[in-house]
This record gives C-alpha cells, sequence and structure tokens, in this order.
C-alpha cells in the first residue's frame, strides 16, 4: 500500500470521525461516503479507501445510502499505519484476511470463550429459575 493511499484512509476516517455523532454508546458517521472521499481525494482511490476500512475492521457499514439517503458507518477504531500498510488486496489471499479480521476479533473480545461463556450463563440461569420455582411452591 502507498504512502498516499495510507494518507488518503487516514484522512477519510478522521473526517468521518469529526462528523460522527454518538448513539448508544456507539460513534455513527452519517453521511455520503463518496462526498467525503472525493473531498479528499479522486474518486480512483474509493474502492481502495473504503475496502481498506472495511476489511481493516476500522469501521462496519450498517446502511448502505443512495442518491437522496445516507450511509450509516460504525466507527470501531483508527486505522495505524503500520497495520495498512500490512493490509493485501490480492485476489488469492482471502483467507489470510479473514484470519487478520478473526485475530483482531479475538484480540477485542480479550481471549474470552463467547460460547463456553453464554452455556455457562444458561447453566445459572436454569438453577436459578429451578430456586424460584421451588421457593414459589414452598410458600
Amino acid at each position: 500500500m502507498t504512502p498516499t493511499l495510507i494518507n488518503h484512509i487516514l484522512a477519510v476516517y478522521d473526517a468521518m470521525e469529526a462528523e460522527a455523532v454518538d448513539v448508544e454508546e456507539n460513534r455513527l458517521y452519517i453521511g455520503s461516503l463518496s462526498t467525503l472521499v472525493r473531498s479528499i481525494a479522486s474518486t480512483t482511490y474509493y474502492a481502495e479507501i473504503t475496502r481498506s476500512l472495511y476489511d481493516g475492521g476500522y469501521v462496519a457499514l450498517l446502511d448502505r445510502g443512495g442518491r437522496s439517503k445516507p450511509s450509516t458507518l460504525l466507527l470501531l477504531r483508527r486505522p495505524q499505519e503500520d497495520e495498512l500498510s500490512a493490509l493485501t488486496f490480492e485476489p488469492d489471499t482471502p483467507i489470510l484476511s479473514l484470519i487478520n479480521r478473526m485475530e483482531r476479533l479475538e484480540s477485542n473480545i480479550g481471549g474470552v470463550d463467547v460460547k463456553k461463556e453464554v452455556s455457562d450463563m444458561k447453566v445459572m440461569l436454569r438453577k436459578i429459575e429451578e430456586r424460584l420455582e421451588l421457593d414459589g411452591k414452598a410458600t
């Protein structure tokens, strides 16, 4: 990835952050992403910028906009230059991209085994429900 593209990606993210609103503890950019990109870089960079932001796990598209409807993007975290330099877009590397996304996801949840935790919570909930039934019958 070229330094110019990295600078454009960072500038677009910063511009989204500057215009973002807080909704239920989330930072949302609501607006025309194509207009925003055009104001910062040439439209020839649009696909590479948006792909980098999505594939890198920096933003998530919640609602795709159109001519008269704004897009809604969830801002997850600001990209770092070294992370952007490591992103690759070769057609034969989707597995590497998926592995990188999984590693970021795992690091974001702090190594918690979500499936096990949900299972444990279900067991505890059943015990509480059983206890409440017993207490209800005893009175």
